[in-house]
């Protein structure tokens, strides 16, 4: 196969999983935090869209930086799931590689 015809197959994937993005473009993955102090909320694109305290001692705590630990460990999670959801709706469109 000549290199225009792979381009041209590359740009009819690339504009086929963006397609296939846009669909899915309004799921929000959340996850609660370990201890439940609190739930964050991201998109498909991992971008942060809430953060909800669900605990009313949240700033009593002795360590604000016990807070941001957890806040940030919830975060990667529904980041990582958003991630995957992500992967899946690219495999549904790309053929396997291999």
């Amino acid at each position: 196969m000549d290199a225009a015809r792979m381009l041209q197959e590359s740009f009819e994937q690339l504009g086929q999983v963006r397609e296939a993005m846009s669909r899915e473009q309004g799921r929000i993955f959340e996850r609660v935090s370990e201890t439940g102090l609190c739930r964050v909320v991201v998109d498909l694109d991992g971008n942060l869209i809430d953060v909800v305290f669900l605990r009313n001692d949240v700033f009593g705590l002795d360590e604000p930086a016990e807070v941001a630990v957890e806040i940030l460990k919830a975060l990667k999670a529904a980041r990582a799931e958003a991630a995957e959801a992500a992967a899946r709706v690219v495999e549904q469109v790309l053929p396997p590689m291999g």
